[in-house]
């Protein structure tokens, strides 16, 4: 099955339910997305999240990342498989250094650990083609709404590749040139 890298890059409100938002995964190019339903409250934790270095420690996922500390488990890959009736499948590979098991899990979850842990949010290119649309269209088919947008910038990229060469995790910052290097060729064919 073939993926693709994509990552969190912005929140939308009244787009879907009273109290619902969508959530828009990206892939590197920032061309597709794919629109998550998520909750408000979800929506108040990821903008917590992304607005301090601490947020995570007020919302209830901060106790899930200390359990994984005090245990030695590590969050491997996080990977979202399949759509069915508009529910996405996802689950997280988790690792004691000794045995791995695939947890299911809900995608905001995955959008937290990612976030949390920096794992790739993997992305069956099967549901890029059922779920996906051109955000471009997207959003210039919308009223104004609130945004929590965050874009991922060249720097906040290039920061987290040092972070990764100084723990000696070269998998993750070779996996991060590689995403720098398609943002700056998006940005060349612009």
């Amino acid at each position: 099955m073939e993926y693709l890298t994509v990552f969190p890059l912005e929140i939308r409100q009244g787009m879907s339910e009273e109290d619902s938002c969508v959530l828009m995964l990206a892939e590197p190019k920032m061309q597709r997305v794919v629109p998550v339903v998520i909750t408000t409250q979800e929506m108040e934790s990821l903008g917590r999240i992304l607005q301090s270095s601490d947020g995570i420690s007020k919302t209830s996922y901060g106790w899930m990342f200390e359990l994984m500390q005090q245990f030695c488990l590590e969050i491997k890959e996080a990977v979202i498989d399949n759509v069915v009736d508009g529910v996405f499948k996802s689950s997280m590979l988790v690792s004691d250094g000794f045995n791995q098991h695939r947890v299911e899990c809900n995608i905001f979850d995955i959008v937290i650990a990612s976030i949390k842990v920096g794992c790739d949010i993997k992305l069956a290119q099967r549901v890029m083609d059922e779920a996906g649309c051109d955000r471009n269209a997207l959003m210039d088919n919308l009223p104004n709404q609130k945004s929590l947008q965050r874009e991922v910038t060249i720097d906040d990229l290039l920061a987290e590749q040092a972070e990764c060469e100084e723990r000696e995790d070269y998998e993750r910052a070779s996996e991060i040139q590689r995403i720098i290097d398609q943002m700056l060729s998006a940005d060349d064919e612009e």
